[in-house]
């Protein structure tokens, strides 16, 4: 109960409580609280705007940069993101919104919170003749551990997003879809995931 009436918070209230907030830190001098305000407000914005199912990947990862400097504030800085597009890649691609979203966050709270280093995430975007490929890289604990410490919540979240995969290539031939690979399956002196999410082109999300 208490959730849906959250839910139901007018979005201008959310808005105007962060600008008063806002104002009073720069009154402050607190800066760090300003920028770090700014930020947010920018991240609801776009998630309340946004009603489609899709948006290009040059939204989704404008998203995922502010989601990902919120993230570093909260953290004291504590790990660094790096997003590299190959030239040749077309950033006006449809994808299903959130999706590198959620496994950034995975990547954050499942792999990097669980490390005493500093941590990176690494999103590289490639394009060919067939589909656009998503990689999603960080050096956390590795999806094995993670499994193992976080197993109920991390697996309700991937079923989530395999499922609405799934919805939408009963639509279509070539199929979307996504890898997890524990990097120490590969190399034992590794540590870390990657994420692959593979999109075909021309896939499309309606009938």
């Amino acid at each position: 109960m208490l959730q849906s009436q959250v839910a139901q918070l007018d979005p201008h209230f959310i808005f105007n409580t962060l600008t008063a907030t806002g104002t009073i830190a720069l009154r402050l001098k607190e800066l760090k609280i300003y920028d770090t305000l700014v930020s947010l407000s920018k991240l609801l914005r776009l998630q309340i705007k946004d009603k489609k199912i899709t948006r290009t990947l040059k939204e989704e990862l404008d998203f995922v940069k502010k989601y990902c400097e919120l993230n570093r504030m909260n953290h004291s800085e504590r790990f660094d993101y790096f997003v590299e597009i190959d030239e040749n890649v077309d950033t006006s691609v449809k994808i299903i919104k959130l999706s590198i979203q959620n496994f950034v966050e995975n990547a954050i709270k499942h792999g990097i919170e669980n490390i005493t280093e500093h941590g990176k995430i690494k999103i590289k975007i490639k394009q060919n003749n067939t589909y656009t490929k998503i990689i999603i890289d960080d050096n956390g604990i590795g999806y094995n551990k993670a499994i193992q410490k976080k197993t109920s919540r991390r697996k309700v979240g991937l079923s989530t997003i395999q499922d609405t995969f799934n919805l939408y290539n009963d639509w279509n031939f070539s199929k979307l879809g996504f890898k997890i690979t524990d990097k120490s399956d590969i190399n034992k002196n590794n540590r870390g995931t990657i994420v692959e999410i593979q999109i075909p082109n021309e896939y499309v999300y309606e009938k």
